[in-house]
């Protein structure tokens, strides 16, 4: 039987279903993971309500993995960057995810069809399918890049970082890019762990035995 929960979500309709679902079956009051209560980390954002709790997570997951500082990249339905150093978040960037990509250009297009993501072997496609993957998943490392030579460029001039990937999409970065050092895909579910590890701000203590 749980002892302890915490909810991360980024569906706000959906909260109190799963606040009442967890205190009814399992008499668990969960803790939820926002700006509010995540684990001591410090937010450096100028409206600390709009940062999604899933990225978050994704940095109190990297801090449990013993990672300073340094940028988490979520390929999911969108696909964001995030900057963190000593125990403080800073921001970062979002863009449409890759599949949120393909589908947008599909349903925009008339005469683009839905075409099965693969690595293309070449770099111009010879028919529509192969153009749109080039586009997609060529186009999808050369924003994160580019983008991360800008990060790096603004926050750690001339210092090692390093640059985890996760998210359900992150697959199709593996091996098509060095810039990106770690890939771990249960970093959310590490740092939804972490906050449970970690003291409540009114300071009562842990509510669990780690």
């Amino acid at each position: 039987m749980p002892t302890a929960a915490a909810v991360a979500s980024v569906v706000p309709i959906q909260d109190g279903a799963w606040l009442s679902a967890l205190k009814d079956v399992f008499r668990i009051t969960p803790r939820m993971l926002d700006y509010r209560d995540c684990a001591g980390l410090k937010i450096q954002y100028e409206i600390p309500s709009q940062i999604g709790a899933d990225r978050l997570a994704n940095v109190l997951g990297a801090q449990k993995l013993g990672v300073k500082e340094g940028v988490i990249i979520d390929f999911g339905t969108a696909t964001t960057f995030d900057v963190f150093a000593n125990s403080t978040y800073y921001g970062g960037v979002i863009c449409p995810g890759i599949q949120t990509g393909l589908r947008a250009l599909v349903q925009s297009a008339a005469k683009l069809a839905e075409t099965e993501l693969r690595w293309p072997d070449h770099a111009v496609g010879r028919n529509t399918g192969d153009a749109l993957r080039i586009g997609i998943l060529h186009g999808a490392v050369g924003m994160t890049e580019s983008l991360l030579r800008n990060i790096r460029r603004e926050f750690f001039p001339g210092r090692k970082i390093t640059v985890l990937a996760t998210g359900g999409l992150s697959f199709w970065m593996k091996g098509r890019t060095k810039i990106i050092h770690r890939f771990e895909p249960d970093l959310t579910l590490l740092g939804i762990n972490h906050l449970l590890d970690s003291e409540i701000p009114d300071g009562r203590g842990r509510r669990r035995t780690p």
